[in-house]
């Protein structure tokens, strides 16, 4: 319980990685933002279970849908602008990501177009900056 804890807290780190890549004024800046959202989810990588479609294997739990909605913006804004690295990725968070994403639940739980939303939320949180100004 408390290495879960843990790694939904650590989920922080990882909202605020992805707060610099938008807020990033240039290309370099987006680049350089870019990776260091992708080396957040190296130590996760090491931790992910292999046994399964979700963090602790087969079971869907806590830890899964405390990352979903960071995930869930993350393949969004990849679908926006495909420059956004995803594939950079660690093979498991990827199929994690995918996994989650494909849960019925979850996508149940998602309201209304998200895509839409979501590029609104950019254009108010992201006015003028890079990522801003290539969608």
């Amino acid at each position: 319980r408390a290495q879960m804890r843990a790694w939904s807290e650590y989920i922080n780190n990882c909202f605020g990685a992805l707060m610099a890549v938008l807020q990033s004024a240039d290309k370099e800046a987006f680049e350089q933002a870019n990776q260091v959202l992708i080396n957040k989810f190296q130590p996760l990588s090491k931790v992910l279970s292999s046994d399964g479609a979700f963090f602790y294997g087969e079971k869907f739990m806590t830890i899964d849908s405390t990352y979903a909605p960071l995930f869930l913006r993350m393949k969004t804004l990849n679908e926006l602008y495909p420059d956004f690295l995803l594939d950079a990725l660690p093979k498991n968070i990827q199929q994690w990501m995918t996994s989650l994403l494909a849960y019925e639940a979850l996508k149940k739980s998602i309201m209304g177009d998200f895509l839409a939303i979501y590029r609104s939320f950019i254009g108010k949180m992201a006015a003028d900056k890079y990522i801003d100004r290539q969608l």
